[in-house]
């Protein structure tokens, strides 16, 4: 599922912004999630009506919830699991960097929506500043439990920070905390080479990371098994204090007979994070 990172268009003028949502935006990060969850839940019986059909769905939470679907940037109807990718943009989780000459769109930060943000950073107006955060949920398929053995993350590529102008911070809205996260330095990090989720944990040059992770939630613990009618979820926080890097993880877990691989991206793209030129 792994592919290069995407070309990114030439900032242009500020793109008039979409009707805003019936719902009030921001929300706190309880609210936040509680749309998501009906969200999937409404994506989820369209599914189970019509199950080859794929939804589009990215941070990292992991927790176990009742039958339903949670809003993210893809979906992959594995025969045995069913796995949502979500790449947070919303104004309560992200901190951004407007690049090149798009310096229009710093105000655009302060009253902007998700949608705005995702699609300015598809378009490469604007880049994650020194984290990205993706939500992971995973749900068994079959009567037969399926078995979360293990996380690797990857760095893919490192550069020199992206040149542009930091936007105020945003991010902190409050509410609840999710159970699970995981922090990665990906500075200590080589390029092109996988570190399974017990380096990452064990490793001294990954506590500071693990430390600034813990307000998404307490240290992923894996393995983990989930059923046809339950959920895992977790929090993956990519940070950078040097460097413009792409990244990407890979979830193995066992369907009872083999061992799978799941490469877990921004919907097919490496998830891109810089650090403040």
């Amino acid at each position: 599922m792994s592919s290069e990172p995407g070309t990114t268009t030439t900032p242009g003028d500020p793109a008039t912004p979409p009707d805003p949502d019936p719902t009030p935006s921001p929300t706190p990060t309880s609210q936040r999630i509680r749309q998501l969850w009906a969200a999937t839940r409404r994506l989820g019986a369209r599914i189970e009506a019509n199950p080859t059909r794929t939804a589009a769905v990215v941070a990292l939470l992991i927790a176990a919830v009742p039958l339903g679907c949670t809003a993210a940037n893809k979906l992959f109807p594995d025969d045995a699991v069913k796995l949502q990718v979500h790449q947070l943009d919303d104004p309560c989780s992200s901190d951004w960097l407007v690049r090149g000459s798009s310096t229009g769109y710093v105000k655009g930060l302060e009253h902007g929506d998700e949608r705005q943000f995702a699609r300015w950073e598809r378009e490469g107006r604007i880049a994650h500043r020194d984290f990205v955060a993706a939500l992971v949920t995973v749900r068994g398929n079959t009567d037969n439990p399926v078995r979360i053995q293990d996380l690797t993350v990857t760095v893919t590529s490192r550069s020199a920070p992206l040149a542009g102008t930091p936007s105020p911070n945003t991010r902190g809205c409050g509410g609840d905390t999710p159970p699970e996260a995981l922090g990665i330095n990906l500075d200590a990090m080589a390029v092109g080479r996988e570190v399974s989720l017990l380096r990452l944990q064990s490793s001294p040059h990954q506590k500071e990371a693990a430390k600034a992770a813990l307000p998404f939630g307490v240290p992923v613990q894996l393995p983990r098994t989930v059923t046809d009618d339950d959920y895992y979820s977790l929090y993956l926080i990519g940070q950078t204090k040097s460097s413009s890097c792409t990244w990407q993880a890979r979830l193995t877990w066992w369907d009872g007979e083999k061992t799978q691989y799941t490469t877990l991206d921004n919907n097919g793209r490496p998830f891109l994070v810089t650090a403040a030129p």
